[in-house]
């Protein structure tokens, strides 16, 4: 009996531990990342399988991660896919939502002043006004091109669009 509970609390253990690989895997590698195809050197959206990485991350502890979909398929489909080692080496740093939650932590509002830093890349979202003078919500523009945008754009934060606008 006392063996069962041995062997019982050794496989919970080891269950726990893949539990946790796998959970840190699939923080780490879902979501859409904004890349430079390392083929052509362009810009590119790239979204990874998370499923497959969770369970090598549990059963063996070493993700590896596979494209799922990129902005350059279905012409390019058999590449090598060689920007995953970028997303290896710094998983956070390519993540869509970092890039803006980054952007938004050094910029404040073109129209208010308010620091953008304090709002929520959620229900409060910030926007970008274009040198046409047209406002961008940041989930419209295309992943691929959103770094390049966040450099030539302004931001304006959700109140003032909406009182310029006269959204309400």
């Amino acid at each position: 009996m006392a063996v069962y509970i041995v062997v019982a609390i050794v496989a919970g253990v080891l269950l726990g531990f893949g539990f946790r690989r796998a959970a840190r895997a699939l923080f780490a590698f879902r979501g859409m990342r904004a890349l430079k195809c390392p083929e052509n050197l362009q810009p590119v959206a790239v979204e990874l399988a998370s499923w497959p990485v969770v369970v090598a991350a549990a059963a063996f502890g070493n993700p590896v991660p596979r494209v799922r979909n990129c902005s350059r398929w279905p012409e390019r489909r058999t590449c090598d896919q060689a920007c995953v080692r970028e997303v290896r080496t710094a998983p956070a740093n390519s993540l869509v939502r970092n890039i803006v939650a980054n952007w938004c932590r050094y910029n404040v509002c073109v129209c208010c002043g308010a620091p953008l830093a304090k709002l929520h890349v959620g229900a409060h979202r910030p926007h970008l006004i274009d040198r046409e003078l047209r406002i961008l919500e940041w989930r419209d523009v295309p992943p691929q091109d959103l770094p390049q945008t966040l450099r030539s754009c302004e931001p304006v934060c959700e109140t003032c669009v909406a009182s310029e606008t006269r959204i309400w």
